[in-house]
């Protein structure tokens, strides 16, 4: 058995008083102190004489856990153009229907039209899931026996119809009165343009207030923010 020395005693009782004050312990305890030399003794030294003390358990913080995203297969819709499409929430982005997107808002463009508007605003759409693939068709979005699905994302949604339906050559001159008040704008959203605004001719959120400076036409300002000419 290890010999306990009356400093290694003196140690052990300053800790056991210690610990129970304070979870780091007795500090500069172990630092030599001026010990007076007595004789062992006659019994010697017992285990009886340290009692160990348990020291208090500490609490772990729990982390907060969000909870997992489930909205990819919860069907909603969303409005595009005046337009309600049907849509899945995913990564906390919409992503709408295609085919509905293209019978509705885009049904006067032809599929060549809309593939080459893709290709140039460089938009790719993804494949539905096949839980959302029947949650379409139950809802009768889809015929019972369509077998695929394309999702593109509302952002992108948006820019599509922007330069489709919105291009110089398919949309009306801008009108405003002579003399009407004006501010200079500019957006950097997937591109660029610039024109001014017309604060008097702003009566609802889809109002065209805006005249483009390249095609000189007339845009709201969720329009003017797709509209690009660089």
């Amino acid at each position: 058995m290890m010999e306990v020395t009356p400093h290694l005693k003196s140690v052990l009782k300053n800790y056991q008083n210690s610990a129970t004050k304070s979870l780091q312990g007795p500090g500069l305890s172990l630092n030599p102190t001026p010990i007076k030399n007595e004789p062992p003794s006659p019994e010697g030294n017992t285990e009886d004489d340290f009692h160990p003390v348990s020291l208090p358990f500490l609490v772990q913080q729990v982390p907060i856990l969000a909870a997992p995203d489930t909205s990819s297969s919860e069907r909603c819709e969303t409005i595009l153009e005046g337009e309600a499409i049907s849509c899945f929430v995913v990564g906390g982005e919409k992503r709408l229907c295609l085919p509905q997107v293209l019978n509705s808002v885009l049904r006067d463009f032809s599929l060549q039209e809309i593939n080459r508007e893709c290709d140039e605003l460089q938009i790719y759409c993804s494949r539905c899931t096949p839980e959302q693939l029947n949650i379409l068709k139950t809802h009768a979005i889809l015929p019972s026996v369509a077998g695929s699905c394309g999702l593109i994302t509302k952002t992108d949604a948006e820019r599509l119809c922007s330069a489709l339906l919105f291009s110089g050559t398919k949309n009306v001159a801008f009108r405003h009165r002579k003399g009407a008040s004006s501010f200079p704008i500019f957006h950097e959203c997937f591109g660029k343009a610039s024109g001014r605004c017309y604060p008097d001719l702003y009566t609802s959120k889809h109002a065209k207030c805006i005249e483009c400076s390249d095609c000189q036409c007339g845009f709201s300002p969720q329009q003017f923010v797709c509209h690009v000419h660089r």
